[in-house]
Protein backbone atom coordinates (compact mmCIF):
# COMPACT_ATOMS: atom_id res chain seq x y z
CA UNK A 1 0.00 0.00 0.00
CA UNK A 2 1.69 3.54 -1.05
CA UNK A 3 0.16 6.82 0.22
CA UNK A 4 1.32 10.42 -1.66
CA UNK A 5 0.25 13.63 -0.97
CA UNK A 6 -0.41 15.54 -4.29
CA UNK A 7 0.11 19.54 -4.58
CA UNK A 8 -1.94 20.00 -7.95
CA UNK A 9 -5.88 21.11 -7.71
CA UNK A 10 -8.24 20.46 -9.63
CA UNK A 11 -10.04 23.03 -11.23
CA UNK A 12 -13.89 23.51 -9.64
CA UNK A 13 -15.63 26.25 -10.65
CA UNK A 14 -18.40 25.69 -7.68
CA UNK A 15 -15.48 25.03 -5.07
CA UNK A 16 -13.72 28.88 -6.09
CA UNK A 17 -16.94 30.52 -6.64
CA UNK A 18 -18.27 29.24 -2.93
CA UNK A 19 -14.95 29.47 -1.67
CA UNK A 20 -13.99 25.56 -0.95
CA UNK A 21 -10.71 24.61 0.14
CA UNK A 22 -9.47 20.89 1.98
CA UNK A 23 -8.22 17.72 1.56
CA UNK A 24 -9.83 14.92 -0.60
CA UNK A 25 -8.43 11.80 0.19
CA UNK A 26 -9.08 8.84 -1.87
CA UNK A 27 -8.21 4.95 -1.92
CA UNK A 28 -7.43 3.65 -5.24
CA UNK A 29 -6.93 0.18 -6.72
CA UNK A 30 -4.07 0.35 -9.12
CA UNK A 31 -4.24 -2.72 -12.25
CA UNK A 32 -1.32 -4.32 -13.08
CA UNK A 33 -1.16 -1.32 -16.31
CA UNK A 34 -0.87 1.52 -14.01
CA UNK A 35 -4.43 2.49 -14.00
CA UNK A 36 -6.63 2.94 -11.30
CA UNK A 37 -9.65 0.12 -11.46
CA UNK A 38 -10.99 0.97 -8.18
CA UNK A 39 -11.42 4.88 -6.75
CA UNK A 40 -13.13 5.27 -3.07
CA UNK A 41 -13.54 8.45 -1.70
CA UNK A 42 -12.26 8.43 2.29
CA UNK A 43 -12.84 11.87 3.17
CA UNK A 44 -13.30 15.27 1.13
CA UNK A 45 -16.18 18.02 0.67
CA UNK A 46 -18.17 16.61 -1.92
CA UNK A 47 -17.99 19.49 -4.75
CA UNK A 48 -14.42 18.65 -4.49
CA UNK A 49 -14.14 14.87 -4.07
CA UNK A 50 -16.41 14.53 -7.44
CA UNK A 51 -13.48 16.66 -9.40
CA UNK A 52 -10.79 14.61 -7.80
CA UNK A 53 -12.08 11.11 -8.84
CA UNK A 54 -12.82 12.44 -12.52
CA UNK A 55 -9.21 13.66 -12.56
CA UNK A 56 -7.45 10.86 -11.03
CA UNK A 57 -9.23 8.12 -12.92
CA UNK A 58 -7.50 9.37 -15.88
CA UNK A 59 -3.95 9.21 -14.31
CA UNK A 60 -1.30 6.64 -14.89
CA UNK A 61 0.68 4.73 -11.86
CA UNK A 62 3.99 3.43 -11.87
CA UNK A 63 3.08 -0.11 -12.31
CA UNK A 64 4.40 -2.84 -9.38
CA UNK A 65 6.37 -5.46 -9.95
CA UNK A 66 7.03 -8.38 -7.41
CA UNK A 67 8.97 -11.13 -7.40
CA UNK A 68 9.71 -10.45 -11.49
CA UNK A 69 5.85 -10.11 -11.49
CA UNK A 70 3.20 -7.26 -12.58
CA UNK A 71 0.63 -6.92 -9.76
CA UNK A 72 -2.27 -4.73 -8.57
CA UNK A 73 -1.60 -2.45 -5.53
CA UNK A 74 -3.46 -0.04 -3.66
CA UNK A 75 -2.94 2.62 -1.73
CA UNK A 76 -4.31 6.22 -0.43
CA UNK A 77 -3.53 9.73 -2.50
CA UNK A 78 -4.06 12.96 -1.02
CA UNK A 79 -4.89 16.06 -2.55
CA UNK A 80 -4.87 19.64 -1.34
CA UNK A 81 -7.28 22.07 -2.98
CA UNK A 82 -6.64 25.19 -2.00
CA UNK A 83 -9.10 28.17 -2.36
CA UNK A 84 -8.25 29.53 -5.69
CA UNK A 85 -10.57 32.67 -4.88
CA UNK A 86 -7.99 34.16 -2.29
CA UNK A 87 -6.08 35.75 -4.91
CA UNK A 88 -3.43 32.99 -5.78
CA UNK A 89 -3.37 31.74 -9.32
CA UNK A 90 -2.51 28.42 -10.55
CA UNK A 91 0.34 27.44 -13.00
Amino acid sequence: MAKRIVKRTPIVPQAHVARIAGSIELLIEIDTEGKPSCISIVRGHPILTSAAVLSVKDWKFQPYRSDGKLVAYSGFLVIDAKDLADGHTQQ
